[in-house]
């Protein structure tokens, strides 16, 4: 009776032994579950440097809890590592970056969306350190990565397409922003996603008068539109071609165009902020040569309406086609300068 009593002795403390430990082990995820919410409210307030303390600390029971090869530790290895990014410590934040990768390439079927997203902030990391031949290393290893998961023609690329095409335009490097200038609108338009497709049309236009002379700009929107053309099958371009599109011829630059190219009144406000910057303004001219419509869609934010205004004002030459005067469309540039 006795070495009975003694048996079930044993396994009560035993079973109190387990629930004590069951019970630190959930207290020590909540405060994990906690410093992770603190780090992401610090990291959305911009207080970098707390935020530090606080993903080092969820580093460190994310070891302690789940293990070192956990998703835990690499989410936390993650979050430290855009943490550090944020404070311009490059080359830490890369190296946090390869923790967490390196754990989730363990299964990579399974982590493929978690390698994915660090990958793209490994890369920015290192083109902000001015590793620019790295950083595209390490992007083009992510869009191979998405390409083998969602296609390479699917509308879920378009965003990662525009990632890499904003890459090669933070290098100046507009040949290889060109190539993802053309894919993404052909994408777009085997897609008939006309919504994205005017957007590229757009972001496209805003780059090359943004970055370039006007000789340029006209070689390589032609370039840009024959590049799509072909792709497509087709003997015209779209919006941003030269050629009659409906009832509305497309000119190009209006500014060549302008008997009078009104200025932009500045308020004081826009005054005093003195933000610079080129302004680009889509415009429809009627047979008479008057504005009909105007739209600024390029160009810091402040300035547009200044643009938009400024062009109303303006008057340009009446365009004759084939005996009979036609309405026009084109862009009209403003470039502001304090």
């Amino acid at each position: 009776m006795k070495k009975i009593f003694s048996i079930i002795l044993i396994i009560q403390i035993a079973c109190i032994c387990l629930s004590a430990q069951v019970n630190a082990d959930s207290d020590k995820i909540n405060i994990f579950k906690e410093k992770n919410q603190k780090v992401i409210a610090l990291f959305k307030s911009q207080n970098f440097k707390e935020a530090q303390k606080a993903a080092d600390e969820a580093i460190n029971l994310a070891l302690e809890i789940y293990g070192e090869n956990s998703i835990e530790a690499a989410t936390s290895y993650r979050n430290l590592g855009e943490v550090l990014r944020m404070r311009k410590k490059y080359d830490e934040a890369v190296e946090n970056f390869d923790k967490a990768l390196a754990i989730c390439q363990q299964k990579p079927e399974e982590n493929v969306d978690r390698i994915i997203d660090i990958l793209e902030s490994k890369g920015t990391a290192l083109a902000f350190d001015g590793k620019n031949d790295e950083a595209e290393q390490v992007l083009t290893q992510q869009l191979t990565a998405v390409e083998k998961k969602i296609g390479k023609e699917s509308v879920e690329i378009l965003p990662y397409l525009k990632a890499q095409t904003d890459f090669y335009l933070y290098l100046k490097n507009f040949d290889k922003a060109d190539e993802f200038f053309i894919r993404r609108r052909i994408i777009s338009a085997k897609l008939n996603d006309k919504v994205s497709e005017t957007k590229v049309a757009d972001e496209t236009l805003c780059y090359l008068y943004q970055n370039l002379g006007t000789k340029e700009v006209a070689e390589r929107e032609r370039k840009i539109s024959d590049a799509v053309s072909a792709a497509l099958g087709s003997e015209n371009s779209d919006s941003t071609s030269s050629n009659q599109t409906g009832k509305t011829l497309n000119v190009g630059m209006l500014n060549l165009y302008a008997l009078n190219l009104a200025k932009p009144e500045l308020s004081q406000e826009l005054r005093s902020a003195r933000i610079g910057g080129t302004v680009v303004v889509r415009a429809v001219v009627n047979k008479d040569g008057s504005v009909k419509s105007a739209e600024a869609f390029c160009g810091p934010e402040i300035l547009r309406k200044s643009g938009e205004k400024a062009a109303f004002r303006s008057k340009f030459k009446k365009t004759l086609i084939n005996g009979e005067f036609v309405e026009v469309q084109g862009i009209i540039i403003y470039t502001f300068i304090f």
